[in-house]
Parts: structure tokens; C-alpha cells; sequence
């Protein structure tokens, strides 16, 4: 019996042991699964305005804007697949035999969906234990393929919470060139609207969809009054979007959509 119980006891420790190495918190409770694309609604506010000004960063060279997969459920997926190769820059056996980019004078292009690409959306597929036929992937099967696929390259994966999105920290994460992941319950993306300097008219495309995106930006739009008091902000980050329609865009947030998590992704 004292044999059965260290037994248990020494499993216990070793997985408390792995799952504190593996750089992320896991969340055994949370089963709810990110699965990509769905239907649009179409969402419209009109905002008055006498002056405005707009602060917006974005990393350089933005991350790539893969989209492809040939299901629905693939959103993690690609939001993986988008993290590896903006890493890839910098650690360049992610992507085995391949660069993922390339520079025109200083600026940065990133290649499109190679077959090079695809495999590794193909092997993530498989490490993320994502399932068509339920749904997509976890937040903490999402954590674990990527874990497990870029320790098997020969690097380290590490995250920073950022809890359901805590601005500052989003907006030092990008700033210091580390994407974010983010895990949406909901979300709009914002679509060309109208602006003639006194009014703007902000227009969205919603969706309840949980869907997986990676943040490499953000705007902060502000509108004063003819006192110049401030009477709206409206904040932006910019992401991959995973879906062909946005490639990279802006997902508008003030209640628009719901982050779940939000996690700055650090390979090396």
C-alpha cells in the first residue's frame, strides 16, 4: 500500500512539474473550443465630432497573414501557424529549410502559404488536438501544440497572461515586438466607413463565433467637442485575422468583442 501511494504521489509532482514548465497556465476546466469562421452581422454607429486625433503603433513588418485551412475549425491553427512564422525570423530552423519572409531594404515581407506552411499548420493540427467534428481547439490544447512543436525545433515557447486584456500591457507586448494571442468568445472587425472631418461613421462586422486571432498593433481613435473636451475614444488592435476577407485588420473593442484570454507569445 505505501508502495501504491508514493507511487501516485510521484506522479502528481512530475505532472504539477511539467505543467509549471511548460510557460502557461492551464486552465483544466476550460473546454471551450475556438473554431474559425461564421456568419456576419453588419454593425454601424455614428460618432460627432469637432476635432480628432488617432495614436496607433504597429510592429514592424506586421505578422504574416496566413488564412487558409480546409476547415472552419482551423483558427487556432492558423493563429499558430502565423506565430511560427513571425518567429522564424529570428529563430530559423522553425520553419526547417525555409524562410518565412523576405526584406526589401529595411522593410519586411512575409512569404504567403507555402507548401512549407501548410505542413506546419498540418502538424500543429495534429499537437493542438484540434477536431473538426466538435468544434476546433482549446486555449489549452492550442498552449500544448505549440509547446510541443517548437521545443521539438530546438527553441523555448514562454507566455506572458494578459488576462482578458489589459491595454497597457497588449500595448507593451507589441511595442517590444511580441505578438499576442487572443481567445474571442465574440467579435467585430472593423470595415471601411465614412469620416468628413465633423462626423464618422464606424462600421463593423460581428460574430459570435469563438475564433483565435494574433495582435501585432493597435489604434486609439479620440473625438473632442469644440471645447476640446474629450467625448468618445474608440480602441482598435490590429491582428491577424485568420479569414480571407480581413487578412490583417482591426477588431474593434469597447464591449464589441469578447477577449477570453489574452496571452504575448515569446519564442527564442
Amino acid at each position: 500500500m505505501k508502495k501504491k501511494i508514493l507511487s501516485c504521489l510521484v506522479a502528481v509532482f512530475a505532472l504539477v512539474a511539467a505543467n509549471f514548465c511548460m510557460g502557461f497556465e492551464l486552465v483544466s476546466y476550460d473546454e471551450t473550443k475556438y473554431c474559425g469562421s461564421g456568419s456576419f452581422t453588419d454593425e454601424s454607429e455614428t460618432i460627432y465630432y469637432s476635432t480628432k486625433e488617432t495614436a496607433s503603433y504597429s510592429m514592424k513588418g506586421d505578422v504574416p497573414e496566413y488564412y487558409r485551412l480546409t476547415d472552419n475549425s482551423g483558427c487556432a491553427v492558423i493563429a499558430g501557424t502565423v506565430l511560427i512564422g513571425y518567429y522564424d525570423r529570428f529563430c530559423e530552423e522553425l520553419v526547417p529549410n525555409y524562410k518565412t519572409y523576405v526584406k526589401i531594404g529595411t522593410a519586411i515581407k512575409y512569404r504567403g502559404e507555402s507548401f512549407e506552411i501548410k505542413a506546419v499548420m498540418e502538424e500543429l493540427y495534429t499537437l493542438m488536438e484540434t477536431d473538426s467534428s466538435t468544434g476546433g481547439t482549446t486555449y489549452n490544447g492550442f498552449h500544448k501544440g505549440m509547446k510541443s512543436y517548437v521545443n521539438s525545433h530546438g527553441y523555448s515557447y514562454a507566455t506572458e497572461d494578459l488576462g482578458n486584456l489589459d491595454f497597457n500591457k497588449y500595448k507593451s507586448a507589441v511595442e517590444n515586438n511580441k505578438p499576442v494571442a487572443l481567445f474571442l468568445d465574440n467579435y467585430s472587425f472593423a470595415v471601411t466607413g465614412e469620416d468628413n472631418g465633423s462626423y464618422e461613421v464606424i462600421k463593423s462586422h460581428h460574430s459570435t463565433i469563438a475564433h483565435v486571432v494574433v495582435g501585432c498593433g493597435y489604434k486609439v481613435d479620440t473625438y473632442y467637442n469644440a471645447n476640446g473636451q474629450v467625448i468618445s475614444t474608440r480602441t482598435y488592435l490590429k491582428v491577424a485575422t485568420g479569414l480571407d476577407q480581413y487578412r490583417i485588420g482591426y477588431l474593434c473593442l469597447d464591449g464589441k468583442s469578447g477577449i477570453d484570454r489574452a496571452n504575448s507569445i515569446i519564442i527564442q
